[in-house]
């Protein structure tokens, strides 16, 4: 009798054993399903937010730093200049003096500039052409140009001049035409960048420098011994005038 009750009792517990360990199986699986869908599902959710993330960056940097970088470019305009070998020098120089990059494009002058009397071209004219074309915001065009250039002065209507700069800062030409004269190629490429630099000072809106202190602010008066006197760099009053912007 008692055998007989306890192979009953040994079948019912291994049963119940048996039950309990398909059971806890089939839950382990069930979890063990469920983080894998956990985990798919997190992975899945992180590719999705790194794709939108990607595609938001991507289109910003599209276009923010393109603005950012042209705002922060001078561009340098190539209008009938021969002297190509002063075209490097005279942008690092630039890069050097004003802390800012340059690019280069080949530009034309403007013939409603051009003045058939004289064989020269009315420098205000050329700035307002250069300035048409500053289309993707630059924060300065300069022209470089070997033709003579001119402008209104003394009651002369075109009268000849090394450069010209606009206070606005909607652009500036230089010409080498009358820098050239008895002169080396080393001292020609000095005078260009006297030149170019004081036209993009008036670009930053300084005026021309009335302190006794060396600076090549200072007006030539198409003179090219006060170019030649002149320093390569700006008094520090000129200095706390340039605009920002």
């Amino acid at each position: 009798m008692l055998n007989w009750q306890n192979y009953i009792s040994w079948i019912f517990i291994n049963t119940v054993v048996i039950a309990i360990e398909n059971e806890i199986a089939s839950t382990t699986s069930i979890i063990n399903n469920m983080r894998h869908f956990i985990i798919i599902g997190w992975i899945s959710s992180i590719t999705v937010l790194l794709f939108i993330s990607s595609s938001f960056f991507s289109q910003k940097n599209n276009i923010s730093p393109v603005h950012s970088f042209q705002k922060d470019t001078i561009l340098i305009v190539s209008m009938r200049f021969a002297d190509n070998d002063l075209l490097l020098p005279v942008g690092n120089k630039i890069t050097e003096f004003y802390h800012i990059p340059v690019k280069y494009i080949q530009g034309q002058l403007p013939q409603e500039a051009y003045l058939k009397v004289r064989n020269r071209y009315d420098a205000s004219t050329i700035i307002r052409s250069l300035h048409a074309i500053n289309k993707a915001g630059y924060r300065f065009v300069v022209g470089l140009t070997s033709e003579d250039i001119s402008m209104p002065k003394n009651g002369t209507p075109d009268y000849g001049i090394f450069g010209l700069g606009s206070l606005d800062g909607s652009g500036c030409i230089s010409s080498v035409k009358r820098l050239k004269k008895n002169v080396s190629r080393r001292q020609l490429q000095e005078r260009l960048f006297k030149v170019v630099l004081h036209e993009i000072g008036h670009n930053y809106g300084i005026p021309h420098c009335t302190n006794t202190d060396p600076c090549f602010m200072k007006s030539a008066d198409g003179k090219v011994a006060t170019v030649d006197h002149e320093p390569m760099y700006m008094c520090v009053s000129c200095k706390k005038k340039m605009r920002n912007g």
